[in-house]
């Protein structure tokens, strides 16, 4: 079993805070700010953008993790 460092957990638990579900959540918390204007006026374009980086964080994360197993295709 190999030692990992915290960082590659870190990079791992990132997808949860840019999960596409968390947008109304960062919309309630930035209510009084200036932010959660144009993120309710463009809230498509916002889940669009957190989605991918979502999907971009875990694919990083997992390779973090495993590093030296590449992907294949089954």
């Amino acid at each position: 079993m190999t030692r990992r460092s915290w960082r590659q957990y870190l990079l791992f638990g990132l997808p949860c805070l840019t999960c596409a579900g968390q947008l109304p959540v960062f919309l309630a918390v930035l209510a009084l700010t200036g932010w959660a204007g144009p993120l309710s006026l463009h809230f498509a374009i916002a889940a669009g953008v957190l989605g991918a980086t979502f999907v971009g964080l875990l694919v990083w994360g997992a390779r973090a993790l495993n590093p030296g197993k590449g992907w294949k295709a089954p």
